[in-house]
């Protein structure tokens, strides 16, 4: 009456006004329903000019508590797991944290190479949040890294049936079978091994194939294309090696380039056997390193690239060095 709220109206309100929010907030729990801006950020992510940079723009994109960003960047910087989990206890029941710091503490744990705690994490997040492409991918990416392939790949592959074929999710699969034809190479089980092999090669291209405008699947294909050495190997590869060189050196003229791209230019190097070429992209590549295992994946290429031609009764003594540099835990 006369615009205002009787004390028993007033109480009424309130109680329909927090029972509806606490059914709201049940709902999105279990069923993943938001309208949040920030979800329109991470589902189906178009402003990346390439998928895999969907991960690296996300800080920039995402606006959130400066404090916590400051305080996630220090522990990335610190290389500090547990003062990232100190900061995820700090941050009280996640159901009622910001998306962007949730995603943020998430690729920090990556950053530091915490793979259980991402893990741990993605289980615990909004349902929302769990069904975004980024946050599935690299739940993708943390498997593999603590060798729970069929995991990995399960998690892929359903992201590429539901959303199609990208350079990120087909590399990350890609990195799968990698993965899978060192270890069948390890054991001695030869045509397992190149079963594998040619696993990783196709999804690698597929990657490419999908956005050329996106070099690091195409640069794993060159590599795994030398590798397998084969005449019908080799002469792929010499059909597509052009087009990735001339991939990422449109990028790297159009744009600022990071750390992948010069990886990539330095693996190109390496394949033309052009050692001044290859000292002048690590330079490049080691001044863009974020991320420890950036440097560590590159070598293991680089090392992949060696051995095949060493057991081809190739020299390549000269260039241990220079694999040494991007992994000091390296021993030949």
């Amino acid at each position: 009456m006369g615009n205002r709220f009787e004390e028993d109206q007033q109480k009424k309100l309130r109680e329909d006004l927090a029972r509806r929010l606490e059914e709201m907030k049940s709902l999105e729990t279990q069923h993943g329903t938001t309208d949040s801006p920030v979800f329109q950020q991470l589902q189906d992510y178009r402003a990346p000019d390439i998928a895999r940079l969907r991960t690296d723009v996300f800080r920039e994109r995402a606006q959130y508590t400066a404090d916590t960003k400051n305080n996630l960047a220090r522990a990335r910087a610190d290389h500090d797991a547990q003062r990232l989990l100190d900061i995820q206890r700090s941050l009280g029941p996640l159901e009622d944290v910001e998306a962007g710091i949730l995603v943020d503490l998430y690729l920090s744990y990556r950053a530091v190479e915490d793979f259980d705690r991402m893990v741990a994490l993605y289980d615990c997040m909004p349902a929302a949040l769990r069904r975004t492409v980024l946050a599935r991918e690299q739940l993708g990416f943390a498997y593999n890294r603590l060798g729970r392939r069929d995991e990995a790949l399960k998690v892929l592959e359903e992201v590429l049936k539901e959303q199609g074929p990208s350079s990120e999710t087909c590399g990350l699969i890609g990195r799968i079978y990698k993965d899978r034809w060192a270890e069948a190479t390890e054991r001695g089980e030869t045509f397992l091994a190149a079963g594998y092999l040619d696993r990783a090669i196709d999804s690698y291209r597929l990657g490419f194939e999908t956005d050329m405008r996106d070099a690091y699947p195409g640069i794993n294909a060159v590599t795994l294309l030398e590798i397998r050495g084969t005449v019908e190997a080799l002469a792929a590869q010499a059909e597509l090696l052009p087009v990735v060189r001339f991939a990422v050196k449109r990028r790297v003229e159009s744009t600022q380039p990071d750390y992948w791209d010069c990886a990539t230019l330095l693996e190109l190097a390496v394949l033309a056997t052009d050692m001044d070429e290859a000292g002048s992209r690590l330079s490049d590549a080691l001044a863009l390193v974020r991320e420890a295992w950036e440097p560590r994946t590159t070598a293991k290429n680089l090392k992949m690239i060696l051995e095949a031609r060493r057991n081809r009764g190739e020299e390549v003594g000269q260039w241990w060095s220079m694999i040494a540099v991007l992994d000091p835990d390296y021993d030949d």
